[in-house]
C-alpha cells in the first residue's frame, strides 16, 4: 500500500500499532514471516544515511512484526511533543528517508539533503525532497488498549509476578478495585470514559449503530453468573494416522465446554509452558533457557489440524532468532491468550489470574497454575 492510500485509511482509523510503538526511536514494521535479505541491506544503507548525517547519533531501531499489510516494511517514529499537544507520528517508506531524517531529528530537509546529497553506491535508499513521509498526530490516552497503572495501593495486588512499572503491550495488567469516593476511582472512571467515547466516534465515523442498552444488559447478566472458576486441563494420547501418535490437550478455565480455550497449538503450548514455572520467568530469559525448547517439544505433540500460525522468527523457530522479532512475537501470543480468557471470563479481577501476567524485566507467570497441573503437563508430553 502506498503513502497516499495509507495516509487516507488513517482519516477513519489508526492501527494499533503505531499507539504500541516507543517514543523517540526508528521502528520498522516488519512481516511475521521475518525480513528478507534486500530488507535487511536496506537497514544497514538507513544506518549509514543517519551517520551520515549526524555523526554522533545513537538511533535506536525497533523490529515490529505484524499482520497488518499496510505497514509492512513501512519505518514510523513517534515524537511526544515538549507543549503537551498529542504525539507527532512519522510513517516513511525508503524513498522518503530524507523526509523521515527531516521529521526525526528535527531539521529543515533542504538542509538534510544539501548535507549528505549522495550516497555510496549500490544504496537500496532514495534521497529526494520530492517525496515525503505521512505526519499524524495520535492522543496515547485514545489507544484502545492503553497500558493502565495501578488504581489502587500495591497491597491489593494478590499475584506474585507483579512488581515495577508495566513495560508490556496491554499484557501484565493486574487491576484493584479503588476505594468508592477515592482519587483513584475519580482517573479511572475518567480513563474508562475516554475509552468508552473512542469506541463511540469511531462507530460513529463508521456508520455502525450499536444497541448500547442490550451490550450493558448482556454484560451486567454475565457478571451476575456464580459460576466456579478453576483451571483444569483433559490431557490424552490419541492415534493421529496409522504410523504416528499425537497428544490432544484441552485448557478449560470452568466445568463446561462453554469455558474451553479456543488456541492455536502454538499458542497453547506457550500458555502449558508458562504454566510450568511455579515462580514465573521473564521474558528476556526465555528466549535463552530452556523454555524455548520445553514449547517447542509441547507444540510438536500436538495434533498437526491445530498448526496454524508461521513459526519464523518465534518462539517456535529452532533456529537463530532476532531478539526483537521474537520478543514482540511472543507477546502477541500472550496477549492473544489473554484476549481469549477474557471471552470466557466476564470478570477482570478473576480473569487476571488465569492469563500470563508480568511487568517489564519482571516474571511472567499464570497465578492459578498449581503443583497438579504441572504435573500432569510433564507426565503427558515427557517432560
Amino acid at each position: 500500500m502506498d503513502l497516499d492510500k495509507l495516509k487516507s485509511n488513517l482519516k477513519y482509523a489508526i492501527p494499533l500499532e503505531l499507539y504500541q510503538i516507543e517514543a523517540d526511536r526508528v521502528t520498522l514494521f516488519i512481516s511475521k514471516n521475518g525480513i528478507s535479505q534486500r530488507t535487511s541491506m536496506t537497514v544497514t544503507d538507513m544506518f549509514r544515511y543517519f551517520r551520515n548525517l549526524y555523526k554522533d547519533n545513537n538511533v535506536t531501531l525497533s523490529f515490529f512484526p505484524t499482520d497488518n499489510e499496510a505497514l509492512i516494511d513501512k519505518i514510523a517514529a513517534r515524537l511526544p511533543q515538549e507543549d503537551g499537544t498529542p504525539d507527532k507520528v512519522v510513517i516513511g517508506t525508503w524513498d522518503t528517508i530524507a523526509g523521515f531524517a527531516s521529521q526525526f531529528f528535527g531539521e529543515d530537509i533542504d538542509k538534510i539533503i544539501k548535507r549528505v546529497p549522495i550516497l555510496v553506491t549500490h544504496t537500496h535508499l532514495s534521497i529526494s525532497a520530492d517525496k515525503l513521509p505521512v505526519v499524524i498526530t495520535i492522543n496515547p490516552e485514545d489507544c484502545p488498549v492503553k497500558k493502565a497503572q495501578p488504581t489502587s495501593s500495591p497491597a491489593q495486588f494478590s499475584c506474585p509476578f507483579i512488581d515495577g512499572d508495566n513495560g508490556g503491550l496491554d499484557m501484565g495488567l493486574k487491576i484493584a478495585k479503588p476505594e468508592p469516593g477515592s482519587k483513584a476511582e475519580k482517573a479511572l472512571k475518567t480513563r474508562m470514559g475516554r475509552k468508552l467515547e473512542k469506541v463511540l466516534r469511531d462507530c460513529a465515523i463508521l456508520d455502525i449503530e450499536l444497541d448500547v442498552d442490550r451490550i450493558n444488559k448482556k454484560i451486567i447478566n454475565s457478571l451476575k453468573n456464580t459460576i466456579e472458576y478453576k483451571l483444569a486441563l483433559n490431557i490424552k494420547t490419541i492415534k493421529e494416522d496409522s504410523l504416528s501418535f499425537c497428544t490432544v490437550c484441552d485448557i478449560y478455565v470452568a466445568e463446561g465446554e462453554e469455558y474451553k480455550l479456543d488456541l492455536t497449538a502454538g499458542e497453547k503450548a506457550v500458555y502449558l509452558t508458562f504454566m510450568l514455572y511455579k515462580d514465573g520467568i521473564r521474558i528476556k530469559e526465555t528466549a535463552e533457557s530452556s523454555f524455548r525448547s520445553i514449547t517447542q517439544k509441547i507444540y510438536n505433540q500436538l495434533p498437526d489440524d491445530n498448526k496454524c500460525e508461521k513459526t519464523a522468527g518465534g518462539i517456535l523457530d529452532t533456529g537463530d532468532v532476532i531478539y526483537d522479532v521474537y520478543e514482540k512475537t511472543l507477546r502477541s501470543d500472550i496477549s492473544r491468550i489473554r484476549a481469549e480468557i477474557d471471552d470466557k471470563i466476564a470478570n477482570p479481577l478473576i480473569a487476571q489470574d488465569f492469563a500470563i501476567e508480568g511487568f517489564k524485566n519482571k516474571e511472567f507467570g499464570i497465578s492459578n497454575s498449581t503443583p497438579e497441573l504441572r504435573a500432569q503437563i510433564k507426565q503427558a508430553f515427557d517432560l
